[in-house]
């Protein structure tokens, strides 16, 4: 959907939001936009009836937490609870060598999965850690135990330094 499809009221002003992923979605509005969501969706795709969550409910959806601001502000969001118990460091505990230019291809897996969630924390709440992360992804199929070590550096620094966003 373009913008101007889910923007509803005299002034063009948005009357709600919609997050979505792949084939979930989840959102908040006026009954009006709500209304109108419902009705759109239904009309061209083959969804079940969907939550409508009220005004002051916080609500996590896809890893990231959101909350209306007390002032009335706006929407804050954070991924706390999925930095802290998804986003890991490689475990470099067993290796004996901790030069950064020694190969580190067996930890290849380990490094996917550090790599995936650290891209998916970038995007959404520590842009902070995205250039450690793309270039962690870079070097994935050449990987050296420095790249590593960058990495968990990232991670240590995101989970220490949590973001809100606003």
């Amino acid at each position: 959907y373009g913008p101007r499809e889910l923007v509803v009221g005299e002034y063009q002003i948005p009357e709600g939001y919609i997050s979505m992923h792949v084939d979930d979605g989840i959102g908040r509005g006026s009954e009006k936009f709500v209304e109108r969501v419902r009705k759109l969706l239904k009309d061209r795709f083959e969804v079940e009836d969907f939550d409508v969550i009220r005004p002051g409910e916080p609500y996590e959806f896809t890893g990231e937490e959101f909350c209306e601001c007390a002032d009335g502000s706006g929407v804050e969001s954070h991924q706390t609870k999925f930095i802290q118990q998804k986003l890991k460091e490689v475990d470099l505990t067993g290796e004996k060598n901790k030069d950064p230019k020694v190969d580190a291809s067996h930890l290849q897996s380990e490094m996917r999965s550090g790599v995936g969630a650290g891209i998916w924390t970038s995007l959404r709440a520590s842009p902070e850690i995205a250039f450690e992360v793309s270039r962690a992804a870079q070097n994935i199929n050449s990987l050296l135990l420095g790249d590593i070590q960058r990495l968990n550096k990232a991670i240590r620094f995101v989970k220490r330094y949590p973001m809100v966003m606003k």
